[in-house]
């Protein structure tokens, strides 16, 4: 995508294409930093991105002159994404913020901890997490800087597994297993297969339920992330409190692997 930001033309090709589609999200994960291996990346991606969506918001009004269509962005919640943006700059165009409130853990590392904490634990910074890797924190960063009624908070409707353990802030021995990928397990599968054979327990800190599994025979422990009934109350109370402009669910894939 940075390539496609760098030069006006691109740009405005792709404010023609908002155009044509309407209301429009962008997701670029990530501009400076993180995501896939082959991303490149340039120190110009923020400003570039922020000229972007002023452009394609110009393109919209122009387009669509008697009816407001609604321009919005995903945003990643990490430390190095968030708290690089330009916060100000992005909520003063923008109609909607979708905060990226998940995927602060899995098997992309062994530390077997949570995928949407809403607070910090004392004891995930103890074994090596970050104090910012939680759904307050980055809350907070928008806040400070964009109307509450814009930001919208993402809702897992899946979870992250790891084998070889059933403790929480352990290390895992390996990937576990997943609906869609490895590692990665739709709420329904969580329901109907693991819930069933496993142990919930419930992180106070946090306000996240996990599971554990013994090891038995040949299938090794397990220890798995995810939201269920009570988190996500807890999650919702969290955002009508603070006067959020709501919350979307975001699922990866209801296809088994392999289905």
């Amino acid at each position: 995508m940075r390539r496609a930001l760098a030069t006006e033309s691109a740009r405005v090709r792709s404010a023609r294409l908002a155009c044509a589609c309407g209301a429009t999200s962008l997701d670029w994960e990530y501009p400076v930093c993180c995501g896939e291996a082959a991303n490149t990346y340039d120190p110009a991606d923020w400003s570039n991105f922020v000229v972007l969506l002023h452009e394609m918001r110009a393109a919209l009004d122009a387009a669509f002159p008697a009816t407001h269509k609604e321009l919005s962005i995903a945003v990643g919640m990490s430390e190095a994404v968030t708290g690089a943006a330009p916060k100000s700059a992005i909520g003063d165009v923008v109609d909607a913020v979708n905060l990226m409130t998940y995927d602060y853990n899995g098997a992309w590392a062994m530390l077997t901890a949570h995928n949407a904490p809403l607070y910090s634990d004392p004891a995930y910074e103890a074994a090596g997490g970050s104090a910012q890797a939680n759904i307050a924190w980055g809350v907070g960063q928008w806040l400070a800087h964009v109307n509450a009624s814009k930001l919208v908070l993402g809702m897992p409707a899946y979870g992250r597994s790891w084998r070889g353990t059933t403790q929480q802030y352990g290390q895992g021995t390996g990937v576990g297993p997943g609906t869609w990928e490895a590692g990665g397990l739709s709420y329904w599968d969580i329901a109907a297969n693991y819930l069933p054979s496993s142990t919930r327990h419930w992180n106070a800190a946090s306000r996240v339920p996990y599971l554990t599994r013994a090891a038995q025979g040949a299938r090794p422990a397990l220890f798995a992330t995810y939201d269920d009934d009570e988190s996500i109350a807890i999650k919702a109370e969290f955002a009508r409190g603070l006067g959020l402009g709501g919350m979307v669910p975001v699922t990866s894939s209801n296809r088994r692997v392999g289905g």
